[in-house]
């Protein structure tokens, strides 16, 4: 071991170390033997003066024994020479590896005994840090509770056995009133804790370009932390949640989430808080989503998701008091999942939620569940909308086909003479001369009036003369698939409804409020409201050629279900 200073011209605040395998341990003050090379490391540190300077940290392997400490009231940067691209291979990057039954974090600062003592504006950078957990019963990568103002920036944290980076000031420890440290370009990848783990009261802290990937619990857990940022953090392949975020406030986050094991994004007791999430392919557990908000409030939230493809997944579950948040979802639910779940059923604890401009699709799922009684009382659940039917034509029983021939050997396509004139039901009526007709089945095909792609079928069973309920924006084909029984002079007419058709989906016959028919109001009846197909059926207000609607209706976002 070479633990001697040796001054080859460098400055007194700038001190190097040379690896055992560098090639240019000939430059180092201080030239390590590949055995407890933390004694280097340590005395370089101390070496420094009292207001601190700079360990250089030539290319190679660092095997470490004992705890790398950083002194509380010097501030230092131990800087390698780059992380490297991809592990194991070191090339052209400075390792420090925790050597077999060493038990100790890599790197740590040393703990105040004051709280007017801390390591103010340190720096970690350009290093990786292997922390070798099949070979030790402990140990954090970074453990750096008592940093303050500092930059840990190009660091890997790879292999250990507690948490890679590590952030917690305990009951009773020395409080600090500010953090504001800078994390940047850090990755933190298969230890056995946490990615990253910051508890305590922090008054800034500032992640950017940080990627927590395949360790055995959170991706990221943030405690207590506050006036600060997440700027393209990811959280991928943990084991527990991707983001664990608790009593958080005033913050931005752009952060995305990817096939962890439990929730995609977990909030709880935060507020005032700005949040663009991607979460994807998360909530592998049963009761787990994509994003659990647990009695947060006051937060603006833009949520891209996806569930995985495990039955009964949810893509944003609100749970307890959440009250005055703002969110567009776009939220795909798989296998049947459901969109938003409420899992509070007092209706005070959702309170001023407003929902809108999203998108659920829920092909094989349900957009919302939960505490029903609840999802109805949101006081801005609702977008508000408003359908106009312009001129519209009187109901005719011969508008869209008019006497198509039945007696041709079936498939028989029907000519169109016309479009519907506004998104509305269809009829059909068939003549049957001689009454022989037994069977028949008539195929519709077009777009509704959500623009949609659509089909309706008419069987014998419904009778001679029947009324759809598909409201139709355009028809693309009416087809007489099969019939049985047609004779010379049996003939098929389509007609148009008085059933006029919603853009938007509707769950409830209260959501129309409001009808004006030629400009005056007209007595809305929930009765002719179908909340299946979307229509409102002007049987009782009446429809006449020239008239004119406008439907008031409310609608829980632009769901496609």
């Amino acid at each position: 071991m070479s633990n001697i200073f040796e001054n080859k011209g460098a400055f007194a605040a700038t001190i190097v170390v040379a690896a055992s395998d560098s090639l240019n341990r000939g430059a180092a003050n201080y030239v390590c033997d590949g055995v407890a090379d933390n004694v280097e490391i340590q005395a370089a540190i101390n070496a420094l003066p009292a207001n601190g300077g700079k360990i250089q940290l030539s290319e190679g392997t660092f095997n470490i024994s004992a705890t790398i400490v950083f002194p509380i009231v010097k501030s230092v940067a131990l800087v390698g020479m780059g992380r490297g691209a991809e592990y194991p291979s070191r090339n052209a990057q400075t390792v420090i590896f925790v050597a077999n039954g060493s038990n100790c974090d890599a790197i740590s600062i040393a703990t105040p005994l004051n709280s007017s003592e801390f390591a103010n504006g340190s720096i970690i950078r350009d290093l990786m840090i292997d922390g070798n957990k099949t070979n030790n019963a402990s140990g954090h990568g970074l453990n750096i509770t008592y940093l303050r103002a500092g930059l840990i920036e190009n660091v890997w944290a790879y292999n250990c056995k507690q948490n890679g980076f590590h952030k917690d000031r305990p009951g009773g420890a020395p409080a600090y009133s500010d953090d504001w440290c800078t994390y940047r370009d850090i990755m933190s990848i298969a230890n056995d804790g946490h990615g990253g783990y910051f508890r305590g009261t922090q008054d800034g802290g500032f992640f950017e370009n940080c990627w927590f990937n395949s360790n055995a619990g959170r991706g990221l857990d943030l405690n207590g932390l506050f006036r600060g940022w997440l700027n393209h953090v990811c959280a991928e392949h943990n084991g527990d949640e991707g983001f664990f975020f608790a009593g958080v406030y005033e913050m931005f986050m752009k952060i995305r989430s990817w096939d962890n094991a439990n929730t995609g994004v977990y909030i709880e007791g935060s507020f005032d808080l700005c949040l663009d999430i991607i979460s994807i392919f998360n909530a592998k557990t049963a009761g787990d989503s994509e994003l659990f908000l647990n009695g947060s409030y006051r937060n603006i939230i833009n949520l891209r998701a996806t569930t995985s493809n495990v039955i009964n997944r949810v893509g944003l579950k609100l749970q307890n008091p959440c009250i005055n948040n703002v969110i567009t979802p776009n939220i795909v639910v798989t296998n049947t999942g459901t969109g938003i779940y409420f899992g509070s059923t007092d209706p005070a604890n959702a309170a001023g939620i407003t929902i809108a401009n999203g998108y659920i699709g829920a092909p094989s799922g349900s957009p919302f569940g939960g505490a029903s009684s609840n999802i109805w009382n949101l006081a801005h659940i609702y977008d508000q909308h408003s359908d106009l039917f312009m001129d519209v034509l009187a109901a005719s029983t011969n508008h869209v086909v008019a006497a198509a021939d039945l007696t041709a050997a079936p498939p028989i396509v029907c000519g169109i003479a016309a479009q519907p004139d506004v998104p509305r039901n269809i009829t059909i009526t068939i003549t049957d001369g001689d009454a022989s007709i037994s069977a028949f089945q008539i195929d519709v095909v077009g777009v509704n009036a959500k623009g949609q792609a659509a089909t309706e079928q008419f069987l014998f069973a419904g009778g001679l003369v029947q009324t759809g309920n598909v409201a139709w924006a355009t028809i693309t084909s009416i087809t007489v698939t099969s019939i049985t029984g047609d004779n010379a002079g049996d003939i098929l007419d389509v007609g148009i409804g008085i059933k006029l058709g919603l853009s938007n989906e509707i769950y409830a016959t209260s959501d129309v409020y409001k009808i004006k028919k030629n400009n005056a109001n007209a007595l809305v009846a929930v009765a002719q409201v179908n909340a299946t197909y979307d229509t409102y059926d002007m049987a009782v207000i009446g429809l006449a050629v020239g008239d004119d609607f406008t439907v008031y209706f409310k609608s829980n976002l632009n769901i496609v279900s």
